[in-house]
């Protein structure tokens, strides 16, 4: 049995890879790389002040991390290890596993919600070596801190 014939019988597998011409070649050794080309459109299109909100919100983000990973999670293990309660009652197998998931996630809700003063002077810290001024403290946080 003869199977039919198709329009592209004749054509080998060596025309399936097509060359560019040379004028497409020469065109794209001319242009820009892609990166150059995304960091001009970011820096147009990215103000100065979108840039330092960034950083900003970026610099707080990290300053709460380290926060609740360094201060506030140990603390949680360590109440979390003291428990003796009896057998019925005591820390199973799972609860010793996702322990530390636990702990990290209570402590950075902590750390966000709280608002300790140790993350606002990691956030200054992180700011200054960057070279934004860290922004003041409100009217409000002074009162508090005063009192």
């Amino acid at each position: 049995m003869k199977l039919p014939q198709t329009p592209f019988a004749d054509v080998g597998m060596n025309a399936l890879a097509m060359r560019p011409s040379s004028s497409v070649a020469s065109r794209a050794a001319k242009a820009p790389s892609f990166a150059n080309e995304l960091d001009t459109a970011a820096s147009a299109s990215a103000p100065e002040a979108e840039r330092e909100a960034r950083l900003r919100a970026d610099a707080r983000g990290h300053a709460e991390t380290l926060v609740a990973q360094s201060l506030v999670a140990p603390l949680l293990a360590e109440l979390r290890a003291t428990n003796r309660a009896a057998e019925p009652f005591g820390v199973s197998d799972a609860e010793k596993r996702l322990g530390p998931v636990f702990d990290e996630r209570i402590a950075t809700q902590i750390v966000r919600r709280a608002r300790f003063d140790i993350v606002d002077q990691v956030e200054a810290s992180l700011l200054k070596s960057s070279g934004i001024a860290p922004t003041a403290p409100s009217p409000m946080r002074k009162e508090m801190v005063a009192s």
